[in-house]
């Protein structure tokens, strides 16, 4: 069973075995809190941040 993203603003399952959706999510350092840079489609944290000029 896969297990959620764990930077808290991403809800994207991950692979087994990993802790992070995606490289964007485990460079959350550059990534400001309330933020998620994932880019998939479903994640409700990059939905809100999402901005058209990005």
């Amino acid at each position: 069973m896969n297990d959620v993203c764990a930077h808290p603003p991403c809800s994207c399952q991950n692979s087994e075995g990993e802790e992070y959706c995606s490289e964007e999510c485990a460079n959350v350092i550059t990534a400001p809190v309330g933020k998620c840079r994932c880019g998939h489609d479903g994640c409700e944290g990059y939905l809100k941040y999402r901005d058209p000029q990005t």
